[in-house]
C-alpha cells in the first residue's frame, strides 16, 4: 500500500492544482456550491487525465520502480482513481455539511 500511496502523492499535487484552477470557473456560475462541484468533477476526470498524461511524459522511467514491486500501470491508475473517489467523497461530505449549517 505504501507503493500506491507514493504514486498517489506524485499525482495528487498536480491534479489538485489543475482542479483548483478549473473549479474557479464553476465559482463564476454557482458560487461555493458550483466551485466545489466543478472542482470534484474535474478532480476525477480532466485533472486526473492531464496529470497522468504529464506524468507519463516526465517520469516514464519511474514505472520500472513500480513494475519491480509488482504493480502495473493499470493497477496504479485504478488504485489512484479509487483514492480520488475517496477525496471527492470527502469534498461532497464537506459540501453537504456546509449546506446543512447555512440553511
Amino acid at each position: 500500500m505504501r507503493i500506491i500511496w507514493l504514486f498517489f502523492k506524485g499525482l495528487f499535487l498536480a491534479n489538485f492544482s489543475i482542479s483548483l484552477m478549473i473549479g474557479a470557473l464553476g465559482a463564476l456560475d454557482g458560487g461555493l456550491d458550483g466551485y466545489l462541484t466543478t472542482f470534484a468533477k474535474t478532480f476525477l476526470t480532466i485533472g486526473f487525465a492531464l496529470t497522468v498524461f504529464f506524468y507519463n511524459l516526465r517520469y516514464k522511467n519511474y514505472y520500472f520502480f513500480y513494475y519491480n514491486n509488482h504493480f502495473s500501470k493499470i493497477s496504479l491508475y485504478v488504485y489512484t482513481s479509487l483514492l480520488n473517489l475517496v477525496v471527492v467523497g470527502l469534498i461532497f461530505l464537506i459540501k453537504y455539511i456546509i449546506g446543512w449549517c447555512i440553511s
